[in-house]
Formats: structure tokens, sequence, C-alpha cells
């Protein structure tokens, strides 16, 4: 009988389990392995000169500012793995805040953790700085997993000058969030 790749498989799966007592340690098993398989060894660093293009890449794909970043190179992050830069994220005090700016992941690497280590690790950095970090995001869900409470849109305008003076405030996407760390 000639059967085709999909159905050996089959039977050679069947034919393990019918050798088990149980076959739930199995599958137990391939569920624990693909859990894990998600994360990835990450290296987060302080960026230096030699990132700019990598960073700027990354915000890009999401339409995001990248004119600052020669001018806020060492107040990056970026996380590294097997050599190649993978996500980025800034603290950045210019404006009399500290604001939490520029963190992405490439969207081949995001829902690894990366963007999570990349938070931790800015957080470790504001410790000391200030009471609370702000946000302007389109991504509410992520930074409201880490803590961060929406603030009303009217606060764009008080809180960041260039919102008072854009144009499509009023239809602006971004959500003005803020963390407290106390």
């Amino acid at each position: 009988m000639n059967l085709l790749p999909n159905q050996k498989a089959a039977q050679k799966s069947e034919c393990i389990c019918q050798g088990a007592v149980n076959c739930r340690p199995l599958s137990l098993f391939l569920i624990i392995v693909i859990s894990y398989s998600r994360y990835v060894n990450v290296n987060i660093r302080t960026a230096s000169s030699v990132d700019i293009p990598d960073i700027k890449n990354i915000l890009s794909q999401y339409i995001l500012e990248t004119e600052l970043v020669d001018d806020n190179i060492d107040w990056f992050v970026v996380a590294e793995t097997m050599g190649r830069i993978v996500g980025c994220a800034c603290l950045d005090s210019s404006i009399g805040l500290i604001e939490l700016r520029s963190i992405a992941v490439l969207p081949g690497w995001k829902n690894k953790g990366i963007g999570r280590r990349l938070f931790e690790t800015i957080m470790q950095r504001a410790k000391g700085m200030t009471d609370r970090i702000y946000v302007r995001t389109t991504a509410r869900g992520f930074f409201g997993k880490m803590g961060f409470e929406a603030l009303d849109n009217s606060q764009k305008p008080v809180l960041w000058q260039e919102c008072a003076d854009c144009d499509k405030l009023d239809v602006c996407m971004q959500v003005p969030m803020v963390l407290e760390l106390r």
C-alpha cells in the first residue's frame, strides 16, 4: 500500500503512541517545547552610532520618527540576537518630562518577549530620574500590560508642545499614557 508523506507521518506517530501507556506526556511535551520556543536569546545593550541605520530601519517599519535618532543615540537601547538588531527603545528627557519613545521590534520578531525586555531595561534607567514616565502610542494594549494608564486626549497639547502645534491633533491616533513609578 502506498501512503502519502502526511499519512506516513500520522502512521508513525500512531505507532509511537500505541507503544506508550498514555499518549498525553508526548503531547504535553510538544506543547511545552512550542511555548518556550517563542522566546529567544536576546542581548539588550546601550546603542552606539553604528546602530543608527538599524534603529532607523526598525522605526521606519512603523512610520515612527527617525530624525532625532542621531542626536539621541545615547538614550537608546537595542535588542540584538544572532548579531542582528531586532528592536530598540529610547528614554527621552529633552522636553522637560521623561518620555518613553521609539520602542519598536521588527515585525518578524514580535511576540517573543523582546518589547518587554526593552521596556524593563528602559525602566531600570528611569529609576531615580523621575516619578513618572509618559508615552504617546498607538499600542495601548502593550503599554497597558506594562502598567501605563491612559490619559485624556486633552492632556497631549498640555504635555507636548509639538502636539499643541500640530494641525492633525483632532485626528491623531496616539493615546497619551503615564506610568507612575512610586
